[in-house]
């Protein structure tokens, strides 16, 4: 199976050592392995494909300057086997075959090998260096943690040309990895099988979920700031703040929940996010301090402090406590049956004139009507 990723996201490499040979074997794609062989990673940077890679198609060296062909004529020379070439002229051949992928990843995007007919013209299956340039591989270590495994030729040439997304496969994974995900299905499995939010690795997209990233995707769109920090209230697994630090927030999320916090450090630390988490109920966060932020999100958040007079004096409280630029809320449907009996049950406008009554918002804007009769809305100042 073929898994999309942004190159960017594979930093490091599975450093084989002396358990090449028994672990890098066909008969293993697929496996879950335990062990601390996870543990034993070098940069890619580090790999001299990619150094080799990088001189050639970024300084413009001819390939008989770099570093990838001296080290493989020398290999040569000495009488070993290096990239699938043992003589002077199939080294040769192995460079025309990187110029081929180069160019063909330049002109058409990146294509897999399996589709990409142009580089697959002239390859012998029996070739150890065609195989070279077969799809990127990949393992998946005991934290999520993506680490590289073959492919170099492809991946170099995709982060220098800025590629966004390549075809990757998965060889193995970690055995502690597999227990996660296993934990994960159990968790949404308790919630009709639906998490709430997207669970935000490539290797957990097989897990459904209630929203995806349409809410994301209207919220930035009508952003004003472009940088400066976040505040998601109710983070549940933390979905808000690994895309706004994607695109260059710093981010907080306020969780009170154990389970949604236990999942939440995983996933953040599976995708190497750096966004705060804080446990606790936003009314004893920074409490009697001003919370400055340039990006509040509530969303399906603060109709919950309506059911009740104490949590609704409290969120009073608490709206006049914030400093924002911006307030994106989702408000509720007040027709829903969680809704009956509560303290205060606004429809969408009363609530908006509630929030701008108590706060330092002074507009709104309704930015789209979502299902179920909930709306987004953004609150800000003149």
């Amino acid at each position: 199976m073929l898994y999309w990723i942004d190159p960017k996201q594979i930093e490091l490499a599975y450093d084989f050592g002396k358990e090449k040979v028994r672990m890098f074997k066909e008969k293993n794609r697929g496996k879950v392995m335990g062990g601390d062989w996870d543990l034993s990673t070098k940069r890619i940077e580090d790999k001299i494909v990619y150094k080799g890679v990088k001189e050639r198609f970024v300084y413009g060296k001819p390939w008989r300057e770099t570093i990838l062909y001296k080290k493989g004529l020398e290999r040569i020379e000495q009488g070993f086997i290096f990239n699938g070439c043992h003589t002077k002229g199939k080294l040769n051949k192995y460079f025309e075959h990187v110029e081929r992928l180069y160019k063909s990843i330049k002109e058409k995007g990146y294509i897999p090998r399996c589709e990409d007919t142009k580089i697959k013209a002239g390859y012998n299956k029996t070739d150890h260096c065609a195989r070279k340039f077969d799809e990127i591989k990949i393992g998946i270590g005991r934290n999520g943690q993506i680490l590289f495994i073959d492919g170099a030729h492809r991946l170099s040439i995709a982060k220098f040309l800025g590629i966004e997304k390549v075809a990757v496969r998965i060889f193995f994974r970690h055995k502690r990895w597999v227990d996660f995900k296993n934990k994960l299905f159990s968790f949404a499995s308790k919630h009709g099988g639906l998490l709430y939010q997207p669970a935000y690795h490539f290797d957990l997209g097989d897990i459904s979920y209630s929203f995806g990233d349409e809410r994301f995707c209207i919220i930035k769109e009508n952003l004003k700031a472009e940088n400066g920090t976040v505040l998601d209230i109710g983070a549940n697994l933390g979905y808000f703040c690994h895309r706004f630090e994607e695109i260059g927030f710093e981010c907080s999320a306020v969780e009170i929940n154990p389970e949604n916090i236990y999942f939440m450090k995983k996933l953040r630390n599976a995708n190497g996010d750096k966004f705060t988490i804080i446990q606790k109920s936003i009314f004893d966060y920074k409490k009697q301090t001003v919370l400055n932020f340039d990006i509040i999100l509530a969303l399906n958040i603060f109709h919950h402090f309506l059911k009740r007079e104490s949590d609704y004096k409290k969120l009073i409280q608490l709206l006049k406590r914030i400093k924002s630029r911006e307030l994106f809320l989702e408000t509720h449907n007040p027709h829903e049956k969680q809704m009956e009996g509560a303290y205060k049950n606004y429809s969408p406008e009363e609530f908006i004139e509630f929030i701008l009554k108590n706060s330092c918002f002074e507009k709104s804007q309704l930015i789209s009507s979502l299902e179920n009769g909930r709306r987004l809305y953004k609150l800000f100042l003149k």
